[in-house]
């Protein structure tokens, strides 16, 4: 299995915030960034910009 395609997860519940999120999102890096980018803008009213992917993609860790 290559790096890209290592199944990898992010979970809302890890995030400080308000909204008590429970949203887990898991697949391969590239899912889960833009589903976890397109989930923070329409949801928790993040700006999309090349800084929360950056955020989000430090928070991936690795799926078991």
């Amino acid at each position: 299995m290559n790096a890209s395609s290592t199944r990898q997860y992010i979970d809302c519940r890890e995030f400080p915030g308000e909204s008590k999120c429970s949203v887990k999102i898991e697949g391969t890096r590239d899912e889960v960034l833009a589903l976890a980018a397109y989930h923070a803008v329409k949801d928790h009213g993040h700006a999309e910009s090349p800084g929360l992917r950056d955020e989000l993609a430090s928070a991936l860790k690795a799926a078991r």
